[in-house]
């Protein structure tokens, strides 16, 4: 039996041009936060939990370094959808280190929900196969139980 109500959407794919992680994560440690970037005006724009998440990891996980450069714009939803930034991992941090951080985070977060209310999370997240020795992104969409079972799933592989 599965958690997996048909909603979630799971994919692990390997990073055809990892040029760009490369770069951002040659020498540092910790979590890169990554902006969309507007194509028509070059305007770097922050997801709508980009802020939150990062000062809840520089309260609750002060181990953890976070790059993080300031957007020009930020997204503003009127829903209870939770929006992380696209982050690399550098090598200091594995996958399933990232992914309890962010289900500690949104069981924050959801301590304000109302009952019964479960956001969809939207996650991304590129890291080194350590492995493969190849670049992997992440990408997630769904419930945070359903990111719960996820976790427990890669800490089996």
């Amino acid at each position: 039996m599965s958690v997996f109500d048909g909603e979630e959407r799971l994919t692990v794919s390997l990073v055809s041009d990892d040029s760009c992680f490369k770069r951002i994560v040659s020498g540092k440690s910790g979590l890169c936060v990554v902006h969309d970037v507007d194509e028509d005006t070059g305007r770097k724009i922050a997801k709508s939990n980009s802020g939150d998440f990062v000062k809840w990891i520089a309260k609750n996980r002060k181990e953890v370094s976070v790059s993080y450069c300031k957007a020009d714009i930020t997204e503003v939803l009127h829903s209870a959808e939770i929006w992380l930034p696209l982050i690399y991992l550098a090598n200091d941090v594995s996958l399933q280190v990232f992914l309890g951080m962010v289900s500690n985070y949104l069981y924050d977060k959801s301590r304000g929900l109302l009952i019964g209310e479960k956001p969809i999370v939207h996650l991304k997240v590129e890291y080194m196969d350590e492995m493969s020795g190849k670049t992997k992104r992440l990408e997630y969409d769904g419930n945070s139980e359903s990111l719960k079972v996820l976790m427990k799933d890669f800490k089996k592989m």
